[in-house]
């Protein structure tokens, strides 16, 4: 028998010289063993961190579960060029455009819209408009006479006005030509919308925005000589600052080539009639026509 030393080093002699086997009887992690032989495997795992849930995609889908599911096609901006004339309601005798030529103060221009409509059948979408318009005004030519007490018509460029004067042996009444100068005032404003089919080819719209003119605009509203008010009430409409406009209205589409499939409003062309107010004015509440030629968003 030997030392504890010697047997100690025999064991360790054993043990390095049967090291090799057990290895190759063990396969490593990434290895399959068949048949007594090893082979390596080379694997890697990629994982995707720019995929995210389609709901979140724009397809204005509402939150749900985070299942795949189709993606809606996206339809084309809605484009637009427009023109549109107004004309307010209420005051078609009273004020001295509508005394003189017959018809109030009337107002039209020119705009450009777009909206971003979204997927489905039923398209609606939010947008923005900007546009430009004019109006034509009618002020006195000459100071009014001090004995005025009312006005008959007489043409597009002028009016009567009834002077009244007591004198000592009675009563005289005369009429005055007073003649009429045409001024121009212009405005412009930016408008957010909501425009809607929930009928095809039935376009409604809805927009609030911002208006302002470059200088203020005078309102002359008159009587007839046999009237007990004011024979003139001057009322200024303001220029120079941003005044509210909210609109509504509703018309019809025609001209587009159906494309099954592809979302989008119906139609290149659109009338359309509604009703805008801008509590800033002396009539806040005017009636809107407007024609409207489109270059996307049709199916």
């Amino acid at each position: 028998m030997g030392s504890p030393m010697f047997k100690s080093w025999c064991w360790l002699i054993a043990l390095c010289s049967a090291a090799p086997s057990i290895a190759a009887a063990v396969p490593s992690a990434d290895s399959i063993f068949v048949d007594g032989q090893t082979i390596r495997v080379q694997a890697s795992v990629e994982i995707d961190t720019v995929s995210r849930p389609r709901r979140w995609q724009f397809g204005w889908n509402l939150p749900g579960p985070d299942e795949r599911r189709p993606i809606k096609q996206k339809a084309p901006n809605w484009n637009a060029v427009y023109g549109m004339g107004r004309m307010p309601l209420g005051g078609f005798s009273e004020g001295l455009d509508g005394f003189a030529r017959g018809w109030p103060p009337v107002a039209g221009g020119l705009g450009w819209a777009q909206v971003m409509p979204r997927p489905g059948r039923r398209p609606w979408g939010f947008g923005w408009a900007v546009e430009f318009q004019g109006m034509a005004l009618s002020d006195w030519v000459e100071a009014l006479p001090d004995s005025l007490i009312g006005f008959l018509p007489n043409d597009a460029e002028s009016v009567w006005a009834v002077t009244r004067q007591r004198f000592d042996i009675g009563v005289e009444t005369d009429t005055v030509a007073v003649g009429l100068v045409r001024s121009n005032s212009f405005g412009w404003g930016a408008h957010a919308l909501l425009r809607a089919e929930w009928f095809r080819g039935t376009p409604v719209t809805l927009s609030f925005g911002m208006e302002r003119w470059n200088a203020d605009r005078f309102h002359h509203r008159i009587v007839r000589p046999e009237s007990l008010e004011p024979p003139v009430v001057t009322q200024v409409q303001p220029g120079g600052a941003w005044q509210p406009v909210m609109r509504v209205g509703i018309g019809g589409a025609w001209g587009g080539t159906r494309r099954r499939g592809v979302p989008g409003f119906a139609g290149r062309w659109a009338a359309e009639t509604g009703l805008t107010w801008r509590p800033a004015e002396v009539h806040p509440i005017s009636l809107r026509l407007q024609v409207t030629r489109s270059f996307g968003g049709r199916r």
